[in-house]
């Protein structure tokens, strides 16, 4: 015996589908995030001499902290996906770029500040 799929099996389909992608992470909210809590860390370091900076801001998402001696931070509770993060620290050119997170603990690739270009004469 043959089934026909109608609207309605199809449109019951994608809504099973779209559900159990919500609870993944693969969805849910207007900004592709999930509300699955995470932990980004990484280390903040000077351009010139690689060196650790400590006393930088690092924001991700809504989430901010200070980085500790040797540049080290570390953020929990942040949403998975795709989140903004910003850095800066006094003497130096702020830093943003983009990142992405899943559950559980991310390690980010290190961040390098440099000081800014001297003003045009």
């Amino acid at each position: 015996m043959r089934m026909r799929a109608t609207r309605w099996t199809v449109g019951l389909l994608v809504l099973l589908v779209s559900s159990m992608l919500a609870g993944c992470g693969g969805g849910g909210g207007s900004s592709g995030t999930s509300r699955a809590a995470c932990t980004a860390a990484g280390y903040v370091k000077d351009g010139t001499s690689q060196g650790g900076i400590s006393g930088a801001t690092v924001t991700i998402a809504t989430r901010s902290v200070i980085t500790a001696s040797g540049g080290r931070y570390q953020i929990s509770g942040l949403p998975t996906g795709s989140q903004v993060r910003t850095v800066s620290a006094a003497g130096y050119s702020d830093y943003a770029d983009t990142v992405t997170l899943q559950p559980g603990a991310n390690a980010l690739n290190n961040v390098y500040l440099v000081e800014p270009p001297p003003p045009p004469p």
